[in-house]
């Protein structure tokens, strides 16, 4: 009963194994006059091996070189590597490609005796291939992020950065581990903090995106007028931002020269009208005018009121 029970169970496990999606292999290795690994014959495989392979036909009793045809020129030694498993009674399990299969495989591989080895593997040639073209395309991406030239920043919920692009070293000055490890606050004008707390409450309500201008402060200790778009979106703020300081100047210097004379810097005409409109409500009257000019030449100077 004992012998008919662990037949039972004999079978059950090898029925696991022959029906296993997972390549299974059991061999000896086979060692030249030196003692060293140089084949190795197949005693047990199942289907999934014999796919896996590309093999048609039945290997056991075959030596390895000649089921796989060309396997002892492959630039990995898999004879070598299987040998110093079952000489040594050991456990591996490792990645490897073989350029006579042109495929990658998963391998686990261990020596139940001296001498034996089994080898469970899987072909994971597609899943390495999906890897390295997902790691192109992220080489591609991060190419692509850096070459933005305008600020694009990736925050937490609170705030804390998770990524950013090179325009932000470039733009403010600051070393990437600077700004990776900077504190927001400290390098936004004192003026703006209100807006920066209700800008807060707007992104978490808003679908669209909020648009802004925040002052942030440079390297160099100036301020650089920053135009923002930050958009929150599943928990993340995704912002870009364009540095708008030349032009703001460039407006500032408009407005100056659109109220003051080029030659004296003092307020012209234009000024006068505007401040004229301004004051000319029913509170302000009666609305009182005093002009004068003031003319210096060599010396003399002549005042009229």
């Amino acid at each position: 009963m004992k012998v008919e029970y662990n037949m039972k169970n004999l079978n059950f496990y090898k029925s696991i194994i022959l029906n296993a999606p997972i390549g299974y292999a059991y061999r000896k290795i086979i060692l030249d006059d030196k003692g060293i690994p140089s084949d190795a014959e197949y005693i047990e495989v199942n289907p999934t091996y014999e796919k896996i392979m590309g093999i048609t036909e039945n290997i056991i009793g075959k030596k390895m070189t000649q089921a796989l045809p060309g396997i002892e020129k492959d630039k990995f030694n898999w004879i070598q590597s299987y040998g110093k498993v079952a000489l040594n009674n050991e456990i591996e399990e490792f990645n490897q490609f073989s350029d006579v299969l042109n495929k990658w495989f998963k391998v686990n591989v261990y020596s139940d005796k001296p001498g034996y080895f089994i080898t469970l593997l899987s072909d994971i040639t597609q899943e390495v291939l999906s890897e390295k073209i997902l790691g192109v395309k992220a080489r591609e991406l991060e190419s692509f992020f850096n070459f933005i030239p305008d600020l694009v920043a990736i925050n937490d919920q609170k705030g804390r950065i998770i990524k950013t692009n090179q325009a932000w070293s470039q733009i403010l000055g600051y070393t990437e581990d600077e700004i990776s490890s900077i504190d927001y606050i400290k390098i936004i004008h004192p003026d703006q903090l209100p807006l920066l707390e209700k800008l807060g409450s707007e992104l978490r309500t808003k679908k669209d995106k909020v648009e802004y201008t925040i002052k942030l402060l440079h390297k160099d200790g100036n301020y650089r007028y920053i135009s923002f778009k930050t958009k929150y979106h599943y928990g993340l703020l995704y912002t870009i931002g364009r540095d708008i300081t030349e032009n703001i100047e460039k407006e500032n210097k408009i407005i100056y020269l659109s109220y003051h004379d080029t030659l004296t810097g003092l307020y012209n005409r234009a000024f006068f009208e505007e401040e004229l409109k301004r004051l000319d409500t029913q509170r302000n009257l009666p609305l009182s005018i005093i002009m004068g000019d003031k003319i210096i030449r060599k010396g003399h100077r002549r005042t009229a009121e």
